[in-house]
């Protein structure tokens, strides 16, 4: 990899297909941030949870949230194959941190993730930043 371990360890490597998404176009310039939050969906239920990402997409839209959602899952990933990833994508961190605010304190959304634990387990979360391009 041309010298690319002088300044990286690989920590995990995966192949990704979007199942969904993405509801609007967001510029993921340097800056941006990006939240992702890894699930293993029970058995049969993988239709039924992007569902539901999509019933939260649109709450998101009646917040006026800038976010826009896409999910994933693995194909290729040894153990983590059939993981999903629900990406969403914020302009930077202080539309992060508003966004959350504005989803933290919404009745419906609250109610509908609270419902989630019968169809996912969260495997982990995760917030990243572009640092270029």
């Amino acid at each position: 990899m041309g010298g690319l371990d002088e300044v990286r360890t690989v920590v995990s490597s995966s192949l990704y297909r979007q199942v969904s998404g993405p509801d609007r176009e967001v510029d993921i310039a340097t800056g941006s941030i990006l939240q992702s939050i890894f699930v293993r969906v029970k058995p049969g239920r993988l239709d039924d949870y992007v569902g539901k990402v999509a019933k939260l997409r649109k709450i998101s839209e009646r917040l006026g949230t800038s976010t826009s959602m896409r999910v994933w899952q693995a194909t290729a990933a040894g153990e983590a194959t059939g993981t999903v990833v629900v990406g969403v994508i914020y302009k930077d961190l202080a539309a992060y941190a508003a966004d959350t605010t504005k989803i933290q304190g919404d009745s419906e959304w609250q109610k509908l993730v609270a419902g989630d634990d019968d169809m996912r387990t969260i495997v982990c979360t995760a917030l990243a930043r572009n640092v270029g391009p």
